[in-house]
């Protein structure tokens, strides 16, 4: 007659990006557990999981990474079997992240619209690795006075959004107020526009965007000197986010170029 005793079976969350819409648990089965997640988000979600295992096999490595489509519940990702008769038992701890970080292509020859109107022509005031508070980053600020229209610089699904806070200062302990769109791009990068205006969004999570859409209008919130439009455009990862440098089209739109500090770019397209 087999025995077996689960004496151990714990959940440690380290989530570093705060997901309340993704849930991890399991179930046991006549060989062992399966394990599922909830994610109600609207992009994919990955989940990085480590085991710690006893008289049990898992059907993936120790430590895997596992993509979960979006909108998706009680989706199995991984079985856990037992080995032999005696005790048995887990646990496990898991990070989550939005999007799909086992992405390591992209469209690399995609140049992306300015995020601002026809006619008018920006300063960026810091760019890619800048002095101030993008060393290591690769992010653009754009000098827009408060109330400037900001447009999609490429098409995608709008997966994150809030315009509610009106707090700004300069410092780290400001980055909670951040108002901001999140948009998923078909290749999987995606784009972070922040310190929009307050109550300025036109758009909403779920909906679809095209390169130019105004999508809401800039501000000075969360942490911010003063008002700009902070631009990142990046590949999802497990402890830090690869931010990317992508050229963008100037001038007539025939022009692409990586945005340099401290030099203006205009849009006639």
């Amino acid at each position: 007659m087999k025995l077996f005793l689960v004496f151990f079976i714990t959940s440690v969350s380290l989530v570093a990006q705060s997901i309340p819409n993704v849930k991890v648990y399991y179930e046991a089965n006549e060989n062992g557990f399966t394990l599922f997640a909830d994610n109600y988000e609207l992009c994919p979600v990955s989940l990085v999981l480590s085991f710690n295992l006893q008289n049990l096999k898992a059907t993936t490595n120790r430590q895997t990474t596992f993509v979960i489509p979006p909108l998706q519940k009680k989706y199995p990702f991984t079985l856990l079997k037992t080995m032999g008769p005696g005790k048995y038992g887990f646990s496990y701890k898991f990070q989550s992240v939005l999007g799909n970080v086992l992405i390591d292509t992209y469209d690399l020859n995609y140049t992306y619209d300015l995020p601002f109107e026809k006619g008018q022509s920006i300063l960026v005031g810091q760019g890619y690795n800048g002095m101030l508070t993008h060393q290591g980053l690769n992010a653009i600020d754009f000098i827009m006075p408060e109330g400037t229209p900001v447009l999609a610089v490429k098409g995608g699904l709008v997966i994150k959004t809030d315009d509610t806070q009106t707090k700004h200062g300069y410092g780290a302990e400001f980055a909670k107020f951040n108002n901001y769109i999140l948009v998923l791009h078909q290749d999987g990068t995606m784009a972070s526009y922040l310190y929009l205006k307050t109550s300025s969004a036109l758009i909403k999570p779920g909906d679809s965007v095209m390169a130019g859409q105004k999508i809401a209008l800039s501000g000075n919130t969360g942490w911010s000197s003063g008002p700009h439009l902070h631009l990142e455009i990046y590949l999802p990862k497990v402890l830090k986010k690869q931010t990317l440098q992508t050229k963008f089209k100037i001038d007539d739109g025939n022009t692409a170029v990586y945005l340099l500090e401290n030099k203006s770019y205009k849009r006639d397209y």
